[in-house]
């Protein structure tokens, strides 16, 4: 969760710096933005499988030079197969 009154009393420290030109505080500004929005914390899940899926999921990590997340969020981004009204998947 970001800190807004932190974040906006650093933007009125930039805002209001007289040696610098106005381009450069506007520069400062954005630039400190930027950072804040790339270092925003993500998300986390937790996920209970067997140790034998497990341990095919890390040996695949290794086999693509990946982490584990890596492979789990690619794996997650994938489109479902469709499946038939009893929930199978048709091949």
């Amino acid at each position: 969760m970001t800190d807004f009154s932190a974040r906006e009393n650093v933007l009125r420290a930039i805002v209001a710096d007289d040696s610098a030109s106005a381009l450069d505080r506007l520069n400062a500004a954005r630039d400190l933005l930027a950072i804040q929005d790339a270092v925003r914390p993500n998300s986390v899940i937790t996920v209970r499988m067997p140790a034998e899926l497990h341990d095919r999921l890390k040996d695949e990590a290794h086999e693509h030079r990946r982490s584990m997340n890596q492979l789990c969020v690619q794996k997650l981004l994938l489109p479902l197969p469709i499946g038939d009204e009893e929930g199978t998947v048709q091949s």
